[in-house]
């Protein structure tokens, strides 16, 4: 069953697409021949975020190249469509505007299409004057549900049969102890991979460090103590688009098209699937043994 879940939904502001939202600002402004403030006919939308086959809406930021940086809230000249490649279904998808505080505006796009894993998917930002970006990703294949094991006395979440792991996230719900409030922390683990110890090559393990977790919690409550509620872990996989940005030369951000996949814009869009479970052993019986099982979670927190 799918679900717009929040946690989910947060994908677009963690950590690789911060960075790739980061890398296409750095794009735009060092690239000698593509100046914002000048006539621009090479570039016409920023767009970015992703497709994911497990939401029931789709979110992307899709953002005329601009000759200035202020911040407006009139509707902008654009008309977002997606389309599956593969049975033609097409949708036009809806805008939304978005202001966290006067100095920021964003234009959201947003449709409930049915998003299908394996699929491919071509959006397009067009101009009245016909002027458009577009690009395709490919979503990748779905995966078992990740499995919390603990090997030689660490915690680890064994993900399998995915090839692009883009992101993996500790989600911690606690509570803090003097003014009762709770709040929500998210850490990367994406970094601390391990090789199967099992020999399996279409598994990767990824440790849990607890403790450097609940070390960066604390500092945040220097003076009161705070309870963890609940831990879940967060994995998304990516599709073929995916660029691996720990393996990316910085020079290369410097390249309006480095790290770019929109044809006549700027930006990056990437097909995904995503799995929050909780951080937690399960067990299952098989043959009469007790066995590790995948833990699904429950209910999902909005």
């Amino acid at each position: 069953m799918k679900s717009n879940n929040n946690i989910s939904g947060q994908f677009l502001s963690k950590v690789f697409l911060v960075l790739l939202i980061g890398i296409a600002s750095i794009s735009i402004s060092c690239d000698e021949s593509f100046e914002p403030r000048e006539e621009n006919t090479s570039y016409f939308y920023s767009m970015y975020g992703y497709l994911d086959a497990t939401a029931d809406t789709q979110w992307l930021r899709i953002t005329p190249v601009r000759e200035d940086f202020d911040p407006t809230r009139d509707p902008i000249d654009a008309t977002v469509t997606i389309r599956n490649v593969d049975t033609g279904e097409e949708a036009v998808m809806n805008d939304s505007l978005f202001s966290p505080n006067p100095l920021v505006v964003m234009w959201n796009f947003w449709t409930t299409m049915t998003i299908e894993p394996e699929a491919t998917y071509e959006i397009t930002a067009t101009r009245s004057d016909g002027m458009s970006s577009s690009t395709r990703t490919t979503i990748p294949p779905d995966f078992p549900t990740p499995i919390y094991y603990v090997y030689n006395g660490e915690e680890v979440m064994i993900v399998r049969d995915v090839k692009n792991v883009a992101d993996v996230q500790a989600i911690w719900h606690v509570r803090d102890t003097f003014f009762n409030r709770e709040y929500i922390f998210n850490f990367s683990h994406i970094q601390d991979s391990l090789f199967s110890p099992f020999g399996f090559s279409n598994e990767i393990l990824f440790r849990l460090d607890a403790n450097r977790d609940i070390g960066l919690i604390a500092r945040q409550f220097p003076d009161t103590g705070f309870e963890v509620l609940n831990r879940q872990v967060f994995i998304a996989s990516a599709g073929p688009q995916w660029i691996n940005l720990y393996t990316v030369d910085d020079n290369i951000y410097t390249l309006a098209e480095g790290v770019s996949n929109i044809d006549d814009g700027v930006g990056f869009l990437l097909g995904t699937i995503t799995k929050t479970v909780p951080w937690q052993a399960c067990f299952r019986e098989r043959n009469g043994a007790i066995e590790y099982a995948a833990c699904e979670l429950e209910k999902r927190i909005r």
